[in-house]
């Protein structure tokens, strides 16, 4: 395989790179700068990798990038949920032209097969107690940004690859957690949040829709390798609710506390005071966005991941207390590295 992966210093992005990359696999990894940018000169020196500069906005960049190459994986995007003025626009932008100009690249040079990264905010969350969400469904709430960006950038990219008679693959995975990062992700943050004590007081009655970095990265190098189609869930079977992570998180590090209770439904319309006061008290990175809160109101996620399993062979492999205490590890490596 030759293979182009956008986003290639990102977490998801840098996994698939290494698998790649320990596969014998040639590999050209697309990031913003090759100077400047966290995890450059890490997938640089990886066996058979090339690290070019392409912003996905740039179409004739993108399509430089794409030349030569028969697999095109496309996981660059911006992933955030506390935004600041003017930067939903650009998320938004960002997602829906990057997937555009990725996949008019990949048919300008006749690649095989285009693997991009979704995610299950594409679905529609369930109240508590309904069937869990297939690939069939798309959320139509996309007050949050983050979600329509999502959901934009992947309706038009099946409806381009599908005019330019394209092999488009998507793959929608859960909250990536796991190591190999080289800057926090919203999701590290929820976990690193924790670890510094933002849920001592309450955990809010909600879960997270969780799979290991390196299970993701494997079900994208499995759409590429064998014959796949539309669209496929890539989470784990049991979604851990936030009461879950921190006795999860409290059972690898003792000093990380458990919510000794779930958050009362009158305390949700504080829970952004409450990030703003942790953030600036404890140092535990802000996760809250009033947008989400009311999405998600009276409802959780649950989606089947039957489909990728019975497709491609894909379970996930890494325990969620594994991947977390990864992610731990990862977190403090980071810190000390800075």
């Amino acid at each position: 395989m030759t293979a182009l992966v956008t986003g290639g210093n990102g977490h998801l992005g840098s996994t698939i790179v290494r698998m790649l990359s320990g596969q014998g696999a040639q590999v050209r990894a697309s990031v913003l700068s090759r100077s400047g940018e966290p995890g450059v000169a890490e997938i640089a020196a990886l066996p058979g990798v090339e690290v070019v500069e392409a912003n996905v906005l740039d179409a004739e960049a993108m399509a430089r990038a794409a030349e030569g190459v028969d697999t095109v994986f496309h996981t660059a995007a911006i992933y955030a949920y506390v935004l600041k003025p003017g930067d939903a626009e650009r998320l938004i932008r960002t997602s829906v032209e990057g997937a555009a100009n990725a996949v008019r690249a990949a048919a300008r040079h006749n690649v095989r097969k285009v693997v991009m990264t979704s995610s299950v905010v594409t679905l529609p969350p369930k109240r508590p107690g309904e069937p869990p969400a297939t690939e069939e469904e798309w959320a139509s709430d996309l007050a949050v940004p983050y979600f329509r960006a999502k959901v934009e950038a992947e309706r038009a990219a099946h409806a381009l690859a599908r005019d330019l008679v394209l092999d488009l693959v998507t793959i929608l995975p859960g909250s990536i957690g796991g190591p190999g990062f080289f800057r926090n992700t919203p999701t590290i943050d929820i976990i690193e949040g924790i670890s510094k004590g933002s849920m001592k007081m309450a955990a809010p009655d909600q879960n997270l829709p969780y799979v290991d970095v390196r299970d993701a990265a494997r079900a994208h190098i499995l759409a590429a390798q064998k014959p796949s189609r539309g669209r496929y869930i890539a989470a784990n079977d049991a979604f851990p609710s936030f009461m879950d992570l921190t006795r999860l998180l409290n059972g690898i590090d003792a000093s990380i506390p458990v919510a000794p209770r779930l958050a009362p439904e009158a305390m949700i319309p504080l829970a952004r005071l409450f990030d703003w006061l942790g953030n600036r008290t404890m140092g535990t990175p802000r996760v809250v966005a009033p947008e989400l809160l009311r999405t998600m109101k009276g409802k959780v996620w649950a989606a089947s991941s039957a489909r990728i399993a019975r497709d491609l062979g894909w379970r996930p492999e890494i325990p969620v207390g594994q991947s977390l205490a990864d992610t731990l590890r990862q977190i403090v490596h980071n810190r000390v590295a800075r």
